[in-house]
């Protein structure tokens, strides 16, 4: 139960430190499902607008990385295979 904490309390910093970027980004992050350890984040394709929907499960972290992988918006489909790979910073 401890591990579950820990990983809750870190994303919970990192997802802060995402957010002060958010609008220059265009990035939209949910609540975390603190059940199961998840949230998406809505990303803004600036060239066209396009929006692009992330699924991340953060279960043992900071001890693995998080699973990420996109949604399909219609269909609510994890695992878009045609979607861009792009890493995100935000420290």
């Amino acid at each position: 139960m401890m591990e579950k904490e820990i990983s809750l309390q870190i994303m919970r910093e990192e997802i802060e430190a995402c957010q002060q970027e958010q609008d220059l980004y265009g990035w939209e992050f949910s609540s975390i499902d603190e059940g199961n350890l998840t949230f998406t984040v809505r990303l803004l394709k600036t060239m066209d607008g396009e929006i692009y929907k992330l699924y991340v499960q953060f279960d043992n972290y900071p001890q693995w990385p998080p699973f990420l992988d996109f949604i399909e918006e219609s269909t609510g489909t994890i695992g878009i295979k045609a979607a861009s790979i792009f890493t995100i910073t935000c420290r």
